[in-house]
C-alpha cells in the first residue's frame, strides 16, 4: 500500500477481486460512506453491514426512524431468538432425545 493513501480507497479497491454477489460485507466505522456503500451494493451487489457510532448523528437519526427497536429481551445468543422456528432436538439411540450426558444404568449394550 501507498504511504500517502489510506484504508478506505484500498478497500474499495479490494471489491473488485473479490466476488461479492449476494454475499454479507461488514466493515467497520471509517467505512461507513455513501461511496462505499453505493460500491458494495450497486456495483458488486454485497450485503453492506454498516457500523454507525455516535459521531454519525444524522445517520443515526434515519435509522432510528426507518428501523425498528428488537423487542425488549430479545437476545442473538438465545434458542428462543427467532419467534416462528423449531428448534431441532437431537435424538440418541431408542429415539429418545440425547442429552449430551452417557446413559444410565447397566443396559447391557
Amino acid at each position: 500500500m501507498d504511504t500517502k493513501t489510506n484504508e478506505i480507497p484500498v478497500a474499495r479497491e479490494l471489491f473488485g477481486e473479490l466476488d461479492l454477489a449476494g454475499r454479507p460485507v461488514a466493515l467497520d466505522a471509517l467505512h461507513t460512506q455513501d461511496q462505499t456503500a453505493r460500491e458494495l451494493v450497486l456495483e458488486h451487489g454485497a450485503h453492506y453491514l454498516l457500523t454507525v457510532k455516535n459521531n454519525q448523528p444524522t445517520l443515526r437519526q434515519n435509522i432510528a426512524q426507518k428501523v425498528p427497536v428488537p423487542p425488549t429481551g430479545c437476545s442473538p445468543s438465545t434458542p428462543d431468538a427467532q419467534p416462528g422456528t423449531e428448534r431441532r432436538q437431537e435424538q440418541g439411540r431408542g429415539g429418545k432425545p440425547h442429552t449430551g450426558e452417557p446413559p444410565r444404568g447397566g443396559g447391557g449394550h
